[in-house]
């Protein structure tokens, strides 16, 4: 009874190391790195560390930082254009006071290729004018770069355009610089813009002198047609006057019976009398015209 009961412990010991073996070992866990800009934990491979441009630089502090970052940090620096690590190798490292870059060669792998592109060619563009190299000579059409440091024009092999090796004005039989210096070019250029701009001011000058005489034409109009229409109004007041003067005037005129000569009423009765030098010196009736007597009994207005 004691030896099954040993054989049975035995066995349930057996099975425990059995699933205790069976079961995974759990993995460690991955390192992770915190990104120096918005300071979250990314795996420590998808991290893009900056490096020293100076193989003798003994500072072995580095600053690592997440996609998302380098991939708006870039971005922005082709929006803003802004500058690149020297030589054009990449991307300055974005800590502030930090002297190394983000290597191109590195963050191409997380960018979109628009980006990858645009940047690209700055970074070429930067390496080449870091090179300082004699002769090196740029397409005004197409950015080619070529070193050519002999004659004084420059065709470009790309776009086969035909330019100064000294100025990225075009060279050729038919354009303003053939057989000029750019000195004497330029001159003639500052004279033409110059002639331009005094054309332009004084246009613009006669253009504010024709608007104001515009105005005051307009004004003077407006005037001459108020005072028109206060010396219509002061015509048609002094007609209507005349006419009300000359009623009354009729109305106390009447010519003489005898001679026709016209007789003033000044008052008093229809007696009249047409007096000499210009009358005939006969009497006669304001109200019916005849010759008066005494015995004249007309009605028609005594007075």
């Amino acid at each position: 009874m004691q030896s099954e009961t040993t054989t049975k412990k035995m066995f349930i010991l057996a099975m425990k190391t059995i699933k205790k073996s069976e079961s995974p070992t759990p993995e460690p866990p991955s390192p992770t790195f915190e990104c120096s800009i918005c300071c979250d934990a990314f795996p420590l491979r998808k991290g893009v560390p900056c490096h020293s441009l100076e193989e003798s630089d003994n500072d072995e502090e580095t600053h690592s930082f997440c996609v998302g970052c380098v991939s708006q940090f870039a971005k922005s620096t082709l929006s803003n254009a802004t500058g690149l690590a020297k030589g054009g190798i990449g991307l300055p490292c974005m800590q502030p006071k930090c002297k190394h870059a983000l290597l191109m060669s590195e963050i191409r792998w997380y960018l979109d290729e628009a980006t990858v592109s645009d940047l690209n060619a700055r970074c070429m563009e930067k390496s080449i004018e870091s090179a300082n190299l004699h002769g090196l000579t740029r397409c005004a059409a197409c950015d080619y770069v070529l070193i050519s440091d002999v004659g004084d024009r420059f065709t470009c092999p790309l776009c086969h355009r035909i330019q100064c090796r000294f100025c990225p004005r075009e060279y050729n039989n038919n354009s303003n610089h053939f057989a000029k210096t750019c000195e004497q070019l330029y001159l003639e250029e500052f004279e033409q813009e110059r002639q331009e701009k005094a054309r332009k001011t004084k246009e613009a000058h006669q253009a504010t002198l024709r608007a104001e005489q515009a105005v005051l034409r307009a004004k003077a109009t407006e005037q001459a047609r108020f005072l028109a229409e206060a010396e219509k109004a002061r015509r048609v007041e002094k007609n209507l006057a005349d006419n009300r003067l000359s009623e009354k005037a009729i109305a106390k005129l009447r010519k003489c019976a005898r001679c026709g000569t016209p007789v003033e009423k000044n008052g008093g009765c229809n007696h009249m009398t047409c007096k000499p030098p210009g009358g005939c010196g006969s009497e006669f009736c304001f109200a019916c015209g005849a010759i008066w007597s005494y015995s004249h009994n007309c009605r028609s207005n005594w007075f």
